[in-house]
């Protein structure tokens, strides 16, 4: 399938009505930094802060979609079901959003050594994190690009600082700001949503729902709380009540420890071996 995003974006974008045409592109040292804080990847991070990379630097993510004035139900030809499908004119839109902080990249790969070596860098653990998710659709319309695409997409992930990030303690909402149960249940109990990989995530006509994101575990890790707060950052009430629970319940203290012992393994399983000369 032939990208759209190449093409000239039109004014239409999550962030600014009105950007201009170099707002997709993301800086070779900011997408080294972040592609290597996504990864784990301790020494990239290493040579992307050496050079001009900005520290409090965020992903991109970057909706191309053609763009139909309505969709019709279509049944196909000796099948039951009936099939979405668009109706009258119709054009290429292309929308970007500002998305997952380094810090926030860092935190998602609980390395706590990337965290560190990008606070000692002046990476602000105050500044807040947050990411939206766009779905895919069989058919994308103007009402939807309309209500939903330049109003907020479909998910947004919002944490006052890098503590609550840490602790797990954001609230989701969709498009029009209201919150999203099945997502804050899923935060709740240490599991989130993520865009796609990458520094700059180009979404070429996503048709299915789930094909614009990955879910992964958040599980708090203590260290690293202890890390940030050496850095600054600032308690919200959201994460000191969670720090008092897990100051009340050991239990829980104790199977956040075993998940980070089970994480630890799978990554070091994934991680390449290095041959021996």
């Amino acid at each position: 399938m032939q990208s759209l995003l190449p093409l000239p974006p039109p004014s239409l974008t999550a962030d600014n009505p009105t950007p201009p045409r170099h707002s997709i592109a993301v800086p070779q040292s900011d997408s080294e930094l972040l592609t290597s804080c996504e990864l784990g990847d301790v020494q990239g991070v290493r040579r992307a802060l050496a050079g001009d990379a900005d520290v409090n630097c965020r992903k991109r993510v970057a909706l191309g979609c053609r763009v139909f004035s309505e969709a019709k139900a279509t049944k196909e030809l000796f099948r039951r079901e009936t099939r979405e499908k668009g109706s009258g004119p119709s054009e290429i839109r292309v929308a970007t959003s500002s998305c997952e902080s380094a810090l926030g990249l860092a935190v998602l790969a609980d390395s706590l050594a990337i965290v560190q070596l990008l606070l000692e860098a002046g990476a602000d653990p105050n500044l807040p994190v947050e990411w939206r998710i766009i779905r895919g659709r069989a058919v994308w319309t103007d009402e939807t690009w309309r209500e939903i695409v330049m109003k907020g997409w479909d998910l947004t992930f919002t944490f006052r600082n890098a503590l609550e990030l840490c602790l797990a303690e954001g609230v989701v909402t969709d498009y029009t700001g209201a919150p999203v149960t099945a997502a804050q249940v899923a935060l709740n109990n240490f599991q989130i949503a993520r865009n796609k990989p990458g520094a700059l995530v180009k979404l070429d006509n996503p048709t299915q729902p789930q094909e614009t994101f990955d879910q992964c575990d958040l599980i708090p890790n203590l260290n690293m709380v202890s890390l940030l707060l050496q850095y600054g950052v600032r308690p919200t009430k959201r994460s000191r009540a969670a720090l008092l629970r897990f100051n009340n319940d050991p239990q829980l203290i104790q199977l956040l420890e075993e998940k980070h012992r089970i994480r630890s393994l799978q990554q070091t399983e994934r991680a390449p071996r290095k041959s021996r000369d």
